[in-house]
């Protein structure tokens, strides 16, 4: 199927054999965030840098509350060792469907070689009892108005730059109301989507995922 910038994405079961062409132009070298609904090996993914997943809430060297990411796979150099030092070698893996990841591309284009299974649609949520933020995935556009529940408990990573709120692309910053996110992106919430902030925005941080 073709899917449009407000189309929902659903597959009700596995289709094997599917050539896929992704037309989106990735920022280069910053963090997007990205859900597919196949599983692909990172081999098979020209332009892509690094992929990481989300590992829950953490403290940074302040003592603040951060997003923790760790690394699924990245290129050799792309991910420093915490103290500087560089680096270590990550072995080709699985960007498994269903499941939102931060991506690093080289390349506008993140394009498939070969063919995939598409999977049958589901929640696509990374989270954990212990967890009270969760990375959600999105199958269809969504707008946030307000009244919106999630206003005040939701990040997003920043698909554009603003000079005025001194916003880069792929910093993590807070949704307000009209701030917008397309089909196969996902973005943090809290669980229980309760009005209490706790989580600190801060891009840099994410930028410097534990290895």
């Amino acid at each position: 199927g073709t899917y449009g910038k407000t189309d929902a994405v659903k597959i009700t079961g596995e289709i094997k054999d599917v050539a896929v062409e992704y037309n989106r132009a990735f920022p280069v070298g910053a963090y997007s965030t990205i859900v597919l609904p196949f599983d692909v090996n990172t081999a098979n993914v020209s332009g892509l840098q690094a992929v990481l997943y989300y590992n829950g809430i953490g403290k940074d060297k302040n003592g603040k509350d951060a997003v923790k990411m760790k690394v699924l796979w990245a290129e050799k150099g792309v991910i420093k060792n915490a103290d500087g030092t560089c680096c270590k070698t990550y072995e080709h893996t699985t960007i498994s469907a269903n499941t939102p990841y931060l991506v690093k591309m080289k390349n506008a284009e993140f394009k498939v070689d070969g063919k995939v299974t598409l999977k049958a649609t589901t929640e696509a949520v990374t989270n954990n009892p212990e967890w009270e933020w969760e990375f959600r995935g999105t199958w269809q556009y969504k707008k946030w108005e307000s009244g919106d529940p999630e206003l005040g408990v939701a990040y997003g990573f920043a698909a554009s730059s603003s000079a005025d709120n001194k916003i880069q692309v792929g910093d993590f910053v807070k949704v307000g109301v009209g701030a917008w996110i397309r089909s196969m992106r996902a973005y943090l919430v809290k669980s229980d989507v309760a009005p209490v902030q706790t989580i600190r925005a801060n891009g840099n941080y994410v930028m410097r995922p534990t290895v």
